[in-house]
C-alpha cells in the first residue's frame, strides 16, 4: 500500500512536470498569420498562433527565449518550469512559449473551422516552426531571439529551428528531442498511428483507442527497470485500471494523431543529403543538447550523433526514468540550461 502511495506521488510530480495540471500562467494570446503554406503544398487557411508570456523584455530585445511545447502539451502548461529556480528564469528572460500546431490551442483537426479533424493538412515540425516564425516576425515584430529551447516534440523544433532560421538565435537548447526520427522513435509511433487509424475503421469508440495507446504509451514512457521496481505484481491491476482513456479540453484524439504525423517524419537533414555533416554546416546557433540514454520514447542517438559534428555541448543523463529522466535531476538540468543561457 505504501509503495502504491509513493507511485502516486511520483507520478504526481511528473504530471506537474510535463504539464497536465493548470499551473497559473500569463494570459492566452492568438496571432494570425493569414493562410499558411504547409510543406506539402496544402494549406492551412486562416491559420492562427496561440502564446503566452512571461518576464520582462529588455529595451534592445536581448533577453527573449522562444520555448515551442511538447507533444499534446499547451502552453498555459509551463509556468512550472518558467520560473526562478528552474528550466528557464523568467525574471532574466522574457520567455515566449508558443503552442505548437496540433494541439487544439493553435490551429488544429480539432478547432479549425474550414477543415475540422479528418479535413485538416498534415503538417510537418517545419510547418510548426514556420508559423511560430510568422507569429514572431510579422505578428509579434521580432527579428531575431537569445535562444531557442524546447523539450521533446518542442526539442524537435528546436533542431528545426537552427536550420530552418540560422541566423534567427544565438543559443538552442533540445532536451530529450531530436534532429531526425530513428526506425525505433518511429515503430511506436507507428502503431499508435495505426492503433487509431484501425480503431476508428471497426467503429471502436474514442474511449477504447486512446486507453489502448496510452497503455502503449504507458510501456515505453519509462525504462523496463522503472516499471518492473515501480509497481509491484498485486498493485498492476489499480495501475492498469488507473490509466486514462482521454486527453483535456483541447486535446483529442484527431489532435494526437496529427503530431504524432509530424514527429514521424522529423529530419532535419532532408534538405542536406540526409548527413549530419552537411547540416552541420547550416547551423550557427550554439547548442547545448540533452539527452537519457534510457529514452524509449525519443532515441538519444541522432542527438548525439548531431552534437559530436557540432561539437556541442551535451548533458548526457542515465536514469531509469527514460523520457522522463530530467525530472530526478531537474536542478541539474536547470543549472547546465541557466550557465549556457548566461
Amino acid at each position: 500500500k505504501m509503495k502504491l502511495i509513493r507511485h502516486l506521488k511520483v507520478t504526481i510530480a511528473i504530471s506537474l512536470f510535463i504539464g497536465l495540471t493548470n499551473m497559473e500562467a500569463s494570459e492566452q494570446k492568438f496571432g494570425h498569420i493569414g493562410d499558411l503554406r504547409l510543406e506539402s503544398g496544402a494549406t492551412i487557411e486562416d491559420c492562427f498562433v496561440g502564446y503566452r508570456d512571461f518576464g520582462q523584455m529588455n529595451t534592445d530585445k536581448s533577453n527573449i527565449v522562444i520555448l515551442p511545447t511538447w507533444f499534446g502539451g499547451i502552453s498555459k502548461s509551463v509556468a512550472n518550469i518558467v520560473k526562478p529556480g528552474s528550466i528557464i528564469d523568467s525574471t532574466i528572460y522574457y520567455v515566449i512559449v508558443v503552442d505548437a500546431l496540433g494541439n487544439g490551442i493553435s490551429s488544429s483537426p480539432s478547432n479549425s473551422k474550414t477543415r475540422p479533424m479528418k479535413c485538416f493538412p498534415f503538417f510537418s515540425m517545419v510547418d510548426m516552426v514556420n508559423s511560430q516564425y510568422k507569429l514572431l516576425t510579422d505578428i509579434l515584430d521580432i527579428q531575431h531571439v537569445h535562444a531557442v529551447i524546447g523539450g521533446s516534440m518542442g526539442g524537435m523544433q528546436t533542431f528545426n529551428w537552427v536550420v530552418e532560421y540560422p541566423d534567427f538565435m544565438d543559443k538552442a537548447v533540445s532536451w530529450v528531442g531530436s534532429p531526425r526520427a530513428t526506425a525505433s522513435d518511429r515503430l511506436s509511433w507507428t502503431l499508435k498511428m495505426r492503433m487509431i487509424d484501425e480503431g476508428e475503421k471497426y467503429g471502436q469508440p474514442d474511449s477504447v483507442i486512446m486507453k489502448n495507446v496510452n497503455l502503449l504509451q504507458n510501456m515505453i514512457v519509462y525504462s523496463p527497470e522503472f516499471r518492473s521496481l515501480e509497481t509491484a505484481y498485486e498493485e498492476f491491476p489499480q495501475f492498469l485500471a488507473n490509466i486514462p482513456n482521454k486527453f483535456g479540453a483541447t486535446y483529442c484524439m484527431g489532435n494526437y494523431r496529427w503530431q504524432l504525423e509530424a514527429m514521424s517524419t522529423n529530419n532535419i537533414t532532408a534538405k542536406f543529403n540526409n548527413s549530419y555533416d552537411d547540416v552541420a554546416k547550416h547551423i550557427k546557433a550554439k547548442m547545448l543538447i540533452i539527452v537519457n540514454k534510457q529514452d524509449h520514447i525519443v532515441s538519444p542517438i541522432p542527438s548525439l550523433q548531431l552534437a559530436k559534428t557540432l561539437k556541442a555541448k551535451t548533458l548526457i543523463l542515465d536514469n531509469n526514468r527514460g523520457h522522463l529522466g530530467i525530472s530526478p535531476e531537474m536542478k541539474k538540468v536547470s543549472k547546465t540550461i541557466h550557465r549556457f543561457l548566461k
